[in-house]
């Protein structure tokens, strides 16, 4: 009998699955977003560029409406009021709040970056459909990573808190907009023209 328990207790494990929160949404975010400002800095080439959007930029589209729809699960399984305060109580939520601030400022150095380098490749004369891919205004395939660092999913929902009539939400704004400042960069992150 003693030897039934141990399989038993992996398939009921198994069955219940791991349980996602905002911390692992926001980590997956994080994740994701840092992986694809992290190719763009790969991209030294037309063949880099080829590479790094088919192993990453592509797929991100789909990476990111996982994780959205992770998130709404997670919402869908708390009340608004337990949803409201895990958010605004949530270290991993100021740690992503932080790193959109300093990936828009990541992606922009990496978009002027390749605008000079498709500019250089062109002026020698090369064919660089897949650099021109990632420079052109606009870029599709960059689409997903722009939206999730100007509109993101979680930052849309945060704004619904305050009609959702949480009894003590004052008092979690509060609380959370002072322990803002402690996720803040302690100094203006000014990055060159």
């Amino acid at each position: 009998m003693m030897k039934y328990k141990f399989p038993l207790l992996t398939l009921t494990f198994l069955a219940a699955g791991c349980t996602d929160d905002v911390d692992s949404v926001t980590r997956e975010y994080r994740a994701t977003t840092n992986e694809a400002i992290d190719a763009l800095m790969m991209v030294t080439s037309e063949a880099s560029a080829h590479r790094m959007t088919e192993r990453v930029l592509k797929p991100m589209q789909k990476r990111y409406e996982a994780i959205d729809k992770k998130l709404g699960l997670v919402k869908y399984n708390r009340t608004k009021a337990e949803f409201a305060k895990e958010v605004l109580e949530s270290d991993g939520v100021h740690i992503y709040l932080t790193d959109l601030m300093v990936n828009h400022g990541r992606l922009a150095l990496e978009m002027k970056r390749l605008k000079h380098l498709y500019k250089t490749e062109i002026d020698a004369g090369e064919v660089c459909p897949k650099l021109e891919e990632l420079v052109k205004d606009k870029a599709p395939i960059l689409e997903p990573l722009k939206k999730n660092l100007e509109e993101p999913e979680l930052l849309r929902m945060m704004k619904e808190f305050q009609n959702w009539k949480v009894s003590s939400y004052d008092e979690l704004l509060k609380k959370h907009m002072e322990r803002r400042k402690t996720f803040l960069p302690k100094r203006d992150i000014n990055l060159p023209p």
